[in-house]
């Protein structure tokens, strides 16, 4: 069972006072098929996942929402395994199996037009994309190394070939983040406007907004999640609460994470805005929720409070996330800064 901060607080926005239960941010329901589900992405208004509702393991779809009244509809389904979605805009990638081996696949959601991005009869996982560019971990050289896509030229391009180990790519505008084997585990960044490579530290799990990057460290003996500021070039200390933080994410100066510091043996979601330096719970409810995304201010993960499969669920942080604390009379009341 989980340990949750519950109580009865008033929240003044405008002119009206409404009560709230607990600290969560509220949640809804983005997908409920009675399958398994996972890998939940988010661009803008636009929630993509992995979806297995037309059939088990080894036969996974790619399914998308818009959010606001959107119904869910089918991105590909065709044979094989589809996986590992990752969206920008419009533009949906992920690892496709069709061919008997992990390609890469893109599909432009405006006008339905697919591409393969990569065919190599080597192995390609970790798709991510920004804007035209699309990353990925590429094992065609013995080694896995990070390879890039430009969709507005039609033009492939090595981004790290380096010895040893390199994988889980993420990418914003020009700068593109990943995690390298050669002595441990070191965050790596790369500047395509600039070529020029960074090391950034120890870590793993890492991801980029801007000129911001996150990522899960080691150094404390657990999970931590650390930041780093590349316009500064200055590090920064988000979250070293007990047990695990892992699978970060960031927007702007949003950060979230999955957490397990109310119950070992589970996740929840918990954020951080890097502007006021507070830290908020986005979702505690029962069961589990994993590997948030977040896209502005909204939040998607996987949610495992309804039985056996994972659901999608979402939540919006609010506008702005910052909300102090004011002890009045005695009565705890929220209020919205401007």
């Amino acid at each position: 069972m989980k340990a949750k901060w519950v109580g009865m607080v008033a929240v003044v926005v405008g002119l009206g006072i409404v009560s709230a239960a607990q600290a969560d941010f509220p949640s809804f329901p983005i997908c409920t098929f009675n399958a398994d589900k996972g890998r939940a992405d988010i661009s803008g208004d636009i929630v993509v996942w992995v979806d297995q509702r037309n059939g088990p393991e080894g036969n996974d779809d790619i399914y998308g929402r818009r959010l606001g009244g959107g119904s869910e509809f089918p991105i590909c389904t065709a044979s094989g395994a589809q996986f590992y979605p990752a969206i920008s805009g419009n533009v949906v990638v992920w690892v496709d199996q069709r061919n008997g081996n992990n390609d890469i696949y893109a599909k432009d959601l405006s006008n339905g037009r697919e591409i393969a991005i990569c065919t190599d009869l080597a192995d390609q996982q970790m798709p991510a994309i920004s804007g035209n560019m699309v990353v990925w971990q590429d094992d065609r050289n013995g080694n896995s190394n990070i390879y890039g896509y430009d969709l507005s030229k039609g033009q492939e391009v090595p981004i790290c070939t380096a010895i040893g180990e390199q994988g889980i790519p993420r990418i914003s505008g020009n700068v593109v983040v990943w995690v390298d084997q050669q002595a441990g585990p070191q965050v790596y960044t790369y500047d395509l406007s600039t070529q020029s490579k960074r090391q950034i530290g120890a870590g793993t799990w890492a991801s980029v907004s801007g000129n911001f990057v996150v990522w899960v460290d080691g150094r404390n003996g657990l999970s931590d999640i650390y930041g780093y500021d590349l316009s500064k070039g200055s590090e920064v200390e988000i979250c070293t609460a007990r047990y695990y933080q892992e699978a970060p994410a960031i927007s702007g100066n949003l950060v979230v994470w999955h957490d397990n510091r109310n119950d070992v043996t589970s996740h929840d979601i918990y954020g951080y805005d890097l502007l006021t330096g507070r830290e908020f719970e986005v979702c505690t409810a029962e069961g589990s929720q994993e590997t948030p995304r977040i896209s502005g201010q909204t939040v998607v993960w996987m949610d495992y409070r309804n039985g056996t499969f994972p659901d999608i669920y979402g939540a919006v942080i609010p506008e702005p996330a910052t909300l102090s604390l004011l002890a009045l009379g005695g009565l705890a009341m929220l209020r919205r800064k401007k």
